[in-house]
């Protein structure tokens, strides 16, 4: 009897490979035939789930992607009724490397920032959630105004690319080292202190 085999099982597990190989070396390292050395599978099983290297890259990145996305949405979920500052701090948590695995996810993440250059469509994936997070962080501050917890002279759309680009900021500084993620939360804390009244 044929061994039956879960396609898209497969996948995911040949982009686990991918992003340990971007972890610890960076996107360059992360070839198809890197990740049949490191997976245990033959190229042609590679190339059979992945024509190409940027296939590879970004089928990787975009599970990456949507995992956050799925634990960040929880994460709101789950603060929403502690009302909005505890949504962003939820968020922080969340977005922040704040634990081993988180590290390792946001190191991913900055590797990717540095090869996106050089790939339009690796970019596209990079990108693609920014204005639902965006729009996500607007939401809450409009709702802090409502409740009267944030100025309402404050402009949301804007107070939401400040807090995107703030938490992505803090996430890259754990990674380069510039930070310790205590001093990140705290950073953190001081400008929720200045947006909530």
């Amino acid at each position: 009897m044929p061994k039956i085999v879960d396609h898209d099982q497969r996948r995911r597990e040949l982009a686990e490979s991918v992003l340990d190989i971007v972890a610890a070396e960076g996107v360059p390292a992360a070839t198809l035939r890197r990740v049949a050395a490191e997976s245990g599978f033959a190229m042609s099983t590679i190339q059979h789930y992945f024509e190409t290297t940027q296939a590879m890259l970004r089928f990787a990145l975009a599970m990456l992607e949507r995992r956050k996305a799925e634990r960040i949405a929880a994460r709101v979920y789950a603060e929403w009724h502690n009302g909005p500052r505890a949504v962003i701090e939820g968020v922080f948590d969340e977005v922040l490397p704040l634990t081993p695995e988180r590290l390792r996810v946001a190191t991913i993440g900055v590797a990717y920032y540095v090869a996106w250059r050089q790939d339009r469509e690796l970019r596209a994936v990079l990108v693609q959630d920014v204005p639902a997070a965006i729009a996500g962080f607007a939401a809450v501050v409009r709702e802090g105004q409502r409740l009267g917890q944030i100025d309402p002279t404050r402009d949301a759309d804007r107070e939401a690319e400040l807090l995107f680009t703030f938490a992505d900021a803090l996430a890259a500084n754990i990674v380069i080292g510039y930070q310790q993620a205590d001093e990140a939360q705290r950073t953190a804390a001081y400008y929720l202190d200045r947006l909530f009244t």
